[in-house]
């Protein structure tokens, strides 16, 4: 009796490890694409090949998850994803946000940037999802992978390629610097407006 309990509690303790494992996997996985999501992203462990990391935002994503509906929006992103593995030969992407997938690379800067050229071409052949042909575009951002906030600072990069029509940008150390003063002014502005110091 004692040897069966032992067996039956080893057979229980097994089952939650299991269960609690694949809950674990269940909470890193996109539920609309399959794809690694921000929480596996930021628990992946880092590689030494890695110099970068590429943010892609995929332009007027709302507009086509309303063309396509939620459902077919995660089809939409699983073959853009095979896409951008055949044009980077990198095999991870993750699902950071609704709209950004994100990549790591050992590649230099000079060897990105006719890469980024590459993915812009490729762009240019609409996607076909559930009897419908859709264009899809990209605005990509790039920053060091060595940083902490390196996907931070990758997404913020695609969102300033996006603002200001240029198909792609590299993160720069100071651009933390210019948005906290963006926003410092802003909030002076509203102040100076309040008080009567701007006509």
């Amino acid at each position: 009796v004692p040897a069966l309990s032992l067996m039956g509690a080893t057979a229980i303790v097994r089952l939650a490890v299991l269960t609690h494992h694949a809950a674990s996997l269940r909470q890193r996985i996109d539920p609309d694409s399959g794809l690694p999501n921000q929480l596996a992203l930021a628990g992946r462990v880092p590689s030494d090949d890695d110099r970068y990391m590429i943010a892609a935002q995929i332009d007027e994503f709302d507009a086509l998850k309303l063309a396509l509906g939620a459902r077919q929006s995660g089809e939409l992103l699983r073959r853009l994803v095979e896409r951008l593995q055949v044009a980077t030969s990198v095999t991870t992407f993750y699902r950071t946000d609704e709209r950004t997938l994100m990549w790591c690379t050992p590649l230099e800067i000079s060897e990105i940037e006719p890469l980024m050229a590459g993915l812009k071409a490729i762009m240019r052949s609409p996607f076909e999802v559930a009897g419908q042909r859709l264009g899809v575009s990209l605005s990509l951002g790039i920053a060091a992978a060595d940083n902490p906030a390196g996907a931070s600072n990758a997404a913020h990069a695609a969102s300033l390629a996006r603002r200001t029509g240029k198909p792609w940008r590299l993160h720069t150390d100071n651009e933390g610097e210019n948005a906290a003063q963006q926003f410092s002014l802003l909030g002076e502005l509203e102040d100076a407006l309040r008080d009567g110091d701007i006509r």
